[in-house]
């Protein structure tokens, strides 16, 4: 997926993406106290997969830019 990022002023709010969704980039990272939910377009998986109940598995993932931990279920 190409994705398209509107570049904002460090400083200011966060940066968005084509779905006007609030972006973490390297110019203007994401920080507590920001809007939520953001996207994280670098974010890998760390870890391994953990075995979930009742309806998937979880995986963790972390930003490389601004250090948020998180975790999401995958469906089954």
């Amino acid at each position: 997926m190409i994705e398209t990022i509107i570049k904002i002023p460090a400083g200011e709010n966060l940066a968005r993406n084509q779905f006007d969704q609030p972006t973490c980039t390297p110019e203007r990272p994401w920080k507590n106290g920001d809007e939520t939910p953001v996207v994280h377009p670098l974010a890998k998986e760390v870890g391994e997969q953990e075995g979930g109940w009742p309806s998937g598995d979880i995986v963790s993932y972390k930003c490389p830019i601004c250090g948020t931990r998180w975790k999401s279920e995958l469906p089954q």
